[in-house]
């Protein structure tokens, strides 16, 4: 799903995708989350979170979204937080960017429905 400006140019995007084996299908991952610089910091990234929650919670057996995000970087921290979401997990190293590494957190939202 996509933010576009008046001149088709894309602001920002975000997706999710559904677990594939059976015993996972109430799950899928939020993935792919981006909002454009020159577009951030006013609350499109905010409303795509709020529509990919919209869509997902109206999916026949669909009961959690899961996400991975940068641990340091609290601006987008706080965003989830403010969705529902609720830290779970911490991954330290999944990165590899030449000298140094980045830790990652993993949180979870549930639907309305959740047992």
């Amino acid at each position: 799903m996509g933010a576009f400006n008046a001149a088709s140019q894309l602001l920002g995007c975000v997706g999710c995708e559904r677990e594939l084996l059976p015993q996972q299908r109430h799950s899928a991952r939020l993935v792919s989350m981006m909002v454009a610089p020159a577009a951030q910091r006013r609350g499109i990234g905010q409303q795509l979170l709020a529509a990919c929650i919209h869509h997902a919670a109206q999916v026949p057996g669909l009961e959690q979204l899961t996400l991975t995000v940068t641990a340091a970087n609290q601006h987008v921290v706080r965003l989830y937080e403010r969705a529902g979401f609720r830290a779970w997990g911490l991954l330290p190293a999944p990165s590899w960017c030449g000298a140094w590494v980045t830790t990652s957190c993993t949180w979870c939202g549930f639907f309305h429905h959740h047992r």
